[in-house]
């Protein structure tokens, strides 16, 4: 796999966990901050070669942006960037209320194709949003089964590029097909947050699909 130039804007536990991953991969890993303090102290704890810049600087280094901030702060956010065509733009955003009651964005779209309409010249890919950053911290394995990682958009090269990286963390790629399904993801996020805050027990769960031949061998 040929070394990749990685932006991840956003210095929380998923940026910290993917930045691991993808430098640990030997690809070249950018992090870029609204507080610029945070990005820096995010690649001096990671290392191995990983810089800190601002968001501009940073969108400007990478081919595939990695949009590691909650949901509300991501139109704030692309208004830092500076001009984002042509590259891929990884929404792993979850457009829940603030009391997690709900989503404030569904049925006939999804955060992601939204995201699309305000991005019409970089390739929008949906992916990690139905992983929590503790389970990808902990790792793929799942006694005989590993853990997935679902992804969906609408270019397929953009898709294959996304594929590769999730591949370099030990999961699963699991391709979901069109942006369209990002519809699908995102409810399914909130549906495990529901499941985890009901069984309280700290247990580590994560959602999967199983394929087997239609017709028994």
């Amino acid at each position: 796999m040929r070394r990749k130039n990685i932006t991840i804007i956003g210095a929380g536990k998923m940026a910290t966990i993917l930045s691991r991953y993808f430098s640990n991969a030997g690809h070249n890993v950018y992090i870029g901050a609204r507080e610029m303090t945070k990005a820096t102290q995010l690649a001096e704890k990671i290392g191995n070669g990983v810089e800190s810049h601002s968001i501009k600087e940073s969108i400007q280094l990478g081919d595939i942006i990695f949009l590691a901030v909650p949901y509300l702060q991501i139109k704030d956010t692309i208004n830092l960037t500076g001009p984002l065509s042509g590259k891929i733009v990884v929404d792993m955003s979850n457009p829940f209320k603030p009391d997690f009651s709900g989503l404030l964005v569904g049925g006939n779209t999804s955060a992601a194709e939204e995201l699309a309409k305000i991005l019409p010249e970089a390739h929008i890919v949906k992916a990690f949003n139905t992983v929590f950053a503790t389970v990808l911290d902990r790792g793929p394995d799942y006694q005989n089964n590993c853990a997935q990682v679902f992804f969906a958009g609408d270019d397929e090269s953009a898709k294959q590029e996304i594929a590769e990286l999730i591949e370099a963390t030990g999961f699963e790629p699991i391709d979901t097909g069109k942006l369209l399904s990002a519809r699908f993801l995102e409810p399914l996020s909130a549906l495990l947050i529901q499941t985890d805050n009901h069984l309280k027990d700290p247990v580590q769960i994560t959602a999967a699909m199983l394929a087997r031949p239609s017709v028994p061998q």
